[in-house]
């Protein structure tokens, strides 16, 4: 009888541990932080210190987006540590507030895509009505990950020359990247967004790249070059930025082991702007040639004009768009 109870409570202890385990697995497995940033968005994080440098909790950290007023409120952990996650790229204020400390704003803070800022701060002991701005201080710098890679922004994207108006050209403004030269005389959009890019990544193939737009896959899965017609390739205008990462990104970003280019588009804001140009291809304004190499393609398919009027006043994007044979209107809207 002694050792029927004696094996029936070695069981009850076996399976008293084996729950304790799993237990300890699952809460292992849920301490770990949920990414703070994206393929389509950035995050900023930073410890908050008062004068003496002991860390300061309960600390309301506001971020205002500069372009469209919309307000974030988190507030500092016990241990002075503070994270906004899943920002828009774009450019931020903010604002910590704490009872018996001065207020401290920071305006001009620039967000970027798969990115996490760090913004540490020292509150100074005063009436919460005071406030310190912090006007200059040195360029931030991503350091909570070890991720390789560069971010183009929009006035570089814009500036820089597109023989095709393919972003996706100038890929190679980050290190470790090589590609052939463009081809010019290439039709639409060029060859360089065909079969993921048709650039390489520290000696990886080109159909390694993974492409994103706004947090989506754009990429070419079948990779016939012109035939499938290559990755998704938005007008310059609409790009407000772009970052390559080349190398030590993170598992969610992972597909293959070549590149990874996230670009996010232009949104709406609180204030009218926008822009008029006209881009022309014409075998008119070519350096002459003799006639035995003239490529047709420059005068019948290259030859067009281009209007883009961008009026916008609110966050909700509405597109028009009209095609004419020798000319593409582009109209794009954003209102409340």
């Amino acid at each position: 009888m002694a050792v029927i109870e004696l094996v029936d409570g070695g069981k009850q202890a076996m399976k008293t541990t084996w729950i304790i385990l799993r237990l300890s697995l699952l809460s292992l497995l849920f301490s770990f932080p949920a990414p703070a940033q994206t393929a389509s968005t950035g995050a900023l994080t930073g410890e908050i210190t008062d004068f003496n440098g002991a860390v300061v909790g309960g600390v309301q950290v506001t971020t205002i987006n500069e372009a469209t007023g919309e307000k974030r409120d988190v507030v500092s952990q016990e241990n002075g540590i503070y994270v906004v996650a899943l920002l828009l790229p774009g450019s931020y204020r903010l604002e910590f507030t704490k009872r018996g400390f001065k207020s401290s704003v920071k305006a001009g803070l620039q967000i970027n895509v798969t990115e996490t800022k760090r913004l540490d701060v020292q509150l100074e002991v005063g009436s919460v009505e005071e406030k310190v701005v912090v006007v200059s201080e040195s360029e931030l710098l991503q350091t909570e990950s070890p991720a390789l890679g560069n971010v183009t922004n929009h006035e570089s994207v814009v500036n820089l020359p597109l023989v095709t108006r393919n972003y996706t050209q100038i890929v190679t403004l980050s290190p470790g990247i090589s590609a052939g030269v463009t081809n010019a005389a290439a039709l639409g959009r060029g060859s360089s967004g065909e079969s993921q890019g048709s650039f390489r990544v520290h000696g990886a193939s080109g159909a390694d790249n993974n492409f994103q737009m706004n947090g989506v896959g754009i990429n070419d899965l079948q990779a016939s070059g012109f035939l499938s017609g290559g990755v998704a390739v938005p007008n310059p205008d609409a790009i407000q930025e772009f970052k390559v990462q080349t190398g030590l990104y993170d598992a969610s970003y992972g597909r293959n082991a070549g590149a990874v280019v996230d670009v996010v588009t232009r949104s709406g804001g609180n204030n009218f702007h926008g822009t008029v140009f006209e881009f022309l291809r014409n075998d008119a304004e070519r350096h002459t040639q003799a006639e035995s190499i003239r490529v047709h393609a420059w005068r019948t398919n290259q030859e067009r004009q281009a209007l883009v009027l961008r009026l916008v006043s609110g966050h909700a994007p509405d597109q028009w768009r009209r095609r004419w044979r020798d000319q593409q209107l582009l109209l794009t809207g954003v209102h409340r």
